[in-house]
């Protein structure tokens, strides 16, 4: 975070009037910190507050002086006076809070910024800055004071980036990854530029959907919001990240028409890594396109370093060949993945078929037979044999019947 300007605005102060000698030291201190000069504006600035020890503006120069000479502790002190004195006024409390935190005193910073109950419109975007910084610092120890603090200031000013990016911080600290990934989601919809901001939003997303401390309704819900999110952002920034990223969250989103258009941009730009052919191949299979599937998967098996994806790959041509009906391959696909069970059902499944495919062969070839036997006996009909055959032969075509239908 860039570091925060205190806004002096010294030609806005009013000048001590309590006497002549006293008004012209105002002046030339002003004109010592203008200048640079601290030193000698915080020892002019001493002199006012001695003759004007109830006029806040004294002390707040005077603090403004220590501050820029790095005397913090002592610089603390004062502008407390100046905020006692003048406890409505913004810019003393922007200075103080400031200062402590220069101190690392971010508890006491979020009490001054805490007290601030009103801020005009040009100190607004200081305080907001100032705030969300402090916030972020106590966020593990003063969670639920800094949303609060952080929910006011956003209902003055909802199209702060800041303030919304740290209300993402918090919410994480009081474990409330619906109110982060919102928050996250409203800083990005202000800045639509800010294209690390769009990435860490559907990160939040892609690890909610990925935790095991949620069930599988939410994990889906968690990948369809990552999916919502994610169109928008790839339009942006179409980066391989992104891509890969989005379409995951829509592969686990069952939306494999999107997720097969991220995965082949990210080929077509040159990716061609196992991960990416895999993913290719399972969204394929996933939409019946079973020739495209084995295409990808034969290349994700011979580029796959990795002994884990290399099971998934396998099992994914598993269920491809059970697709297409082809069982010896799909038993052989489980079999390397380490199914061994799902191998077995594949391999009964191709001896079903030897067996159907030999009982269909043997039927077809019996009722060319029971055809013939028929015609060559045509001189029995109506004779109690040709009742007999008839019925003989009505039974076993009716046995194989099944057999002349489609196989399911």
């Amino acid at each position: 975070m860039k570091r925060f300007r205190i806004v002096t605005l010294v030609t806005t102060l009013i000048a001590v009037t309590t006497a002549t000698s006293s008004f012209a030291s105002w002046e030339d201190g002003v004109a010592a910190f203008r200048a640079g000069r601290y030193q000698e504006a915080a020892e002019t600035f001493q002199s006012v507050v001695s003759q004007s020890p109830d006029a806040p503006e004294g002390h707040y120069m005077l603090g403004m002086s220590q501050y820029r000479l790095q005397r913090y502790d002592t610089a603390v002190g004062t502008l407390s006076q100046a905020l006692t004195l003048g406890p409505t006024n913004a810019q003393y409390t922007l200075a103080l809070a400031q200062a402590q935190l220069k101190l690392n005193r971010a508890d006491d910073a979020l009490g001054t910024l805490g007290k601030q109950s009103a801020v005009p419109p040009a100190l607004r975007g200081n305080y907001n800055k100032l705030l969300a910084r402090t916030a972020g610092l106590v966020a593990r120890s003063r969670a639920d004071d800094a949303r609060s603090l952080l929910e006011k200031a956003l209902a003055v000013d909802p199209k702060s980036k800041s303030l919304w990016v740290a209300l993402a911080e918090v919410s994480q600290q009081l474990n409330q990854p619906e109110k982060k990934f919102s928050a996250l989601n409203k800083a990005f919809d202000i800045d639509p530029e800010d294209a690390e901001l769009g990435r860490k939003t559907l990160y939040v997303a892609i690890s909610m959907a990925q935790s095991d401390a949620i069930d599988e309704n939410a994990q889906a819900e968690w990948y369809r919001k990552a999916a919502t999110f994610g169109k928008p952002l790839v339009a942006k920034f179409p980066t391989a990240e992104n891509l890969k990223r989005v379409g995951e969250a829509e592969m686990a989103a069952h939306e494999y028409d999107n997720a097969v258009k991220r995965f082949e941009s990210m080929h077509a730009s040159g990716s061609d890594d196992a991960l990416l052919h895999y993913y290719l191949g399972s969204s394929y299979q996933a939409l019946k396109r079973d020739d495209d599937a084995l295409t990808h998967l034969q290349n994700a098996l011979e580029r796959s370093p990795d002994p884990t994806l290399t099971q998934k790959i396998h099992k994914a041509r598993g269920w491809t060949y059970r697709s297409r009906e082809e069982f010896n391959q799909a038993a052989e696909a489980f079999r390397l993945a380490g199914d061994s069970q799902k191998a077995t059902e594949m391999a009964g499944y191709a001896e079903n078929r030897r067996e159907w495919a030999q009982a269909k062969a043997d039927c077809t070839h019996k009722k060319v037979e029971i055809a013939k036997m028929r015609e060559d006996s045509a001189d029995l009909e109506g004779t109690p044999e040709w009742d007999q055959l008839n019925l003989e032969f009505d039974a076993f075509l009716t046995a194989c019947e099944p057999y002349f239908q489609d196989q399911s």
